[in-house]
């Protein structure tokens, strides 16, 4: 058998099982705090569902940089290399970011014909909440917020006996 190097490398088989035992227990710490019902706890001066929320996203940056390191093999790779492509990924969100806010934040003063602003509101909900029907088949059906009123009958018209 032939000695022949080849470009590039190969993961070792233990380092792919570890990522992957690994990563089997981050999904199980992520998926037993999804279901941890905070509001059990009384704690009322810090907010436990943002707290839940910030823990899980860390539990999944934390799997992701296992992914990208070991499993994509950038652990391997040229540093520089690595921090280029690092720190162009936040270049490009200033530069999307930027440009969202120059957006919102500049309309009507590059075109003047522009007057109106952005409306914050939500077109699919209600202000108001809205009645709730049954429907034929037990079905629960809303009823829209704002109903057309039914025609007042003309005063002169006198009534049927």
């Amino acid at each position: 058998m032939s000695n022949h190097e080849y470009p590039g490398h190969a993961i070792p088989k233990p380092v792919i099982i570890g990522s992957y035992f690994t990563l089997l227990f981050l999904a199980a710490v992520m998926i037993g705090l999804s279901r941890l019902d905070v509001a059990r706890f009384g704690i009322d001066w810090m907010d436990l569902h943002a707290l839940k929320t910030c823990i899980i996203m860390s539990v999944a940056l934390v799997m992701g940089i296992i992914v990208s390191m070991f499993l994509m093999g950038l652990r391997y790779e040229n540093k520089l290399l690595n921090m280029t492509i690092f720190f162009s990924n936040f270049v490009f969100l200033f530069i999307f970011v930027l440009f969202t806010w120059v957006d919102t934040s500049f309309r009507g003063e590059v075109d003047p014909s522009f007057k109106e602003k952005i409306n914050f509101t939500s077109p699919v909900k209600d202000e108001e909440p809205a009645a709730v029907q049954e429907g034929a088949a037990g079905a629960v059906i809303a009823a829209p917020a704002a109903e057309a009123k039914p025609a007042a009958a003309p005063a002169s018209a006198a009534p049927a006996k």
